[in-house]
């Protein structure tokens, strides 16, 4: 069996899992029976169950140029794009825990990604362009209340971790020095955030608040500390 057939198998397996409890009722619900809710057979990853629990959105891989923001009714399995007027691939989506916000990356070009947030119902609120040339953002990531954009910004061989506010009017970078930085998430209370950093010559996760202080190291191994 091939890597990508492997990949299939195993992308349609967890999303099984992770679904399990919307098709089965309490009665029926047992370890060790996962219940396919696709059938297109195509690869699928980054799933986001909706707070409701009645809704879950991921990413299929619908060509190999195209990724598809896709949705998936867990009552009925209907599945729908989640924006059907999009013509360019979309992927990373990421949720703001008060539910009113969602982000995601949106290829714009060549090798050029941007972030896009837009309100739950689906209208637009701002979008971080990538830099000149071969630019493409990653790892977004919205504060609680959705009032703050994490992501990751290419800089020269170097990645570091931008904000922005005010809806995308207020930008400002975070990390800073000759590493990389990646993977940030924010803490429940949104006061702090954590992410992977290679500036100990090795990645490992570290936190601190949203203006750098109070820096801490979270793990000390020789492996690689990604998220």
């Amino acid at each position: 069996m091939g890597l990508s057939e492997q990949l299939r198998r195993s992308v349609l397996v967890r999303i099984s899992f992770l679904l399990l409890a919307a098709f089965a009722t309490p009665t029926a619900l047992s370890a060790g029976e996962p219940v396919q809710i696709t059938h297109d057979g195509r690869a699928k990853f980054t799933t986001l169950v909706m707070p409701e629990g009645n809704e879950a959105w991921y990413v299929e891989y619908e060509t190999p140029r195209i990724y598809r923001l896709m949705k998936v009714n867990l009552k009925t399995g209907a599945t729908s794009r989640l924006h059907p007027e999009a013509v360019t691939g979309e992927f990373e989506p990421t949720m703001a825990a008060d539910g009113k916000a969602y982000a995601y990356l949106k290829l714009i070009g060549a090798l050029r990604i941007s972030v896009v947030v837009r309100e739950r119902n689906g209208a637009q609120m701002y979008e971080i362009p990538p830099g000149e040339g071969l630019s493409g953002l990653r790892g977004p990531a919205l504060s609680p209340d959705h009032s703050t954009l994490a992501y990751v910004y290419p800089d020269a061989a170097l990645q570091h971790i931008h904000f922005a506010s005010n809806n995308g009017a207020t930008r400002r970078q975070f990390t800073s020095g000759s590493n990389m930085n990646h993977w940030p998430c924010f803490s429940p209370d949104g006061k702090r955030i954590v992410y992977g950093s290679n500036r100990d010559g090795n990645y490992e996760l570290y936190s601190s608040d949203l203006n750098g202080n109070d820096l801490k190291r979270l793990t000390n191994n020789p492996y690689q500390d990604i998220r």
